[in-house]
């Protein structure tokens, strides 16, 4: 595993974006939950909304690998951020230069991925890993559009939860405020769920049905 992880923090973008990682001790930080939850629940698929260079998809993806079992993780980004995830070989030699030929990146939104043919096969999905554009209103999008794909034991995952901030991820010009925890407040009021926020960096918070 150490072999694994000095390979992906090789590259130094790796580092960023708020997964509490660090090079030194080769910590993946929230990553080993990321990595723990999918060998614990032994999903067959993962949905992942959102990376800046792939940390969450690859360590899901690695995870699935290590359970020996068939796996995958789908990874939805419309590459807005830069043009990172706009060449289809490109991405695939990218997660193929850190073993993982397991991870489906499709470059569209949410609101996209919903109206096409591959969301209607979907199926059930253990693990929704949401890290898009962190809106309230786009966060709630997110989590209603595969919640019903998320069976009782399985979990969705919401990252820079716990805290309200300005992004200027999309450049100086185009900055948000990140509101992500005001959709995170209101599931908190339903008695139907169970909710835990970890408050390391901006937060990742923890969601699964008690129905």
């Amino acid at each position: 595993m150490d072999d694994w992880i000095s390979k992906v923090f090789e590259n130094k973008e790796m580092l960023r974006m708020g997964h509490c990682q660090r090079l030194d001790d080769l910590n993946l930080g929230y990553g080993w939950l990321y990595y723990a939850l999918t060998r614990l629940l032994r999903p067959r698929r993962i949905v992942v909304i959102g990376s800046f260079r792939g940390f969450a998809p690859l360590v899901f993806g690695k995870a699935l690998q290590d359970n020996a079992e068939s796996g995958s993780v789908w990874f939805i980004d419309p590459s807005f951020v830069d043009d990172f995830w706009s060449n289809p070989d490109r991405v695939q030699e990218h997660f193929a230069s850190y073993g993982a030929n397991n991870i489906h990146h499709f470059q569209l939104t949410t609101q996209e991925f919903v109206s096409s043919d591959a969301f209607a096969e979907l199926g059930e999905v253990g693990i929704v890993f949401i890290d898009g554009y962190h809106t309230e209103e786009q966060v709630r999008f997110d989590y209603e559009a595969f919640a019903t794909h998320v069976p009782s034991e399985g979990i969705i995952l919401l990252h820079d939860s716990v805290t309200v901030s300005t992004s200027r991820i999309y450049g100086q010009d185009q900055a948000y405020e990140r509101t992500v925890k005001y959709f995170v407040d209101s599931l908190k009021r339903e008695p139907d769920l169970q909710v835990l926020d970890l408050p390391f960096a901006n937060g990742l918070t923890l969601v699964r049905s008690l129905a």
